[in-house]
């Protein structure tokens, strides 16, 4: 699985061809992008509360906002800065 910031490069790629996106549609994008396998999809992080695939696209999200690449609208749409 992808590290968060090569995540964060494939979410600017994509925000190149939208205006936006939500978080759910973004990590379907995503699913599909990277061909991920259902147990992929299911392994969980240590405390077994999210997906490893959720917490890193999550992370590579909020990278991105602290480096003023994107940001998060009051609508929870996910733009580019």
């Amino acid at each position: 699985m992808k590290e968060y910031k090569e995540i964060a490069e494939d979410i600017l790629e994509i925000l190149q061809t939208r205006e936006s996106v939500s978080l759910q549609n973004l990590l379907e994008i995503l699913q599909e992008k990277y061909a991920l396998s259902k147990k992929e999809q299911k392994q969980m992080v240590a405390c077994g509360r999210q997906t490893v695939f959720f917490n890193r696209v999550t992370l590579a999200r909020t990278y991105l906002v602290k480096q003023k690449k994107i940001v998060i609208a009051k609508d929870d749409l996910i733009q580019k800065f």
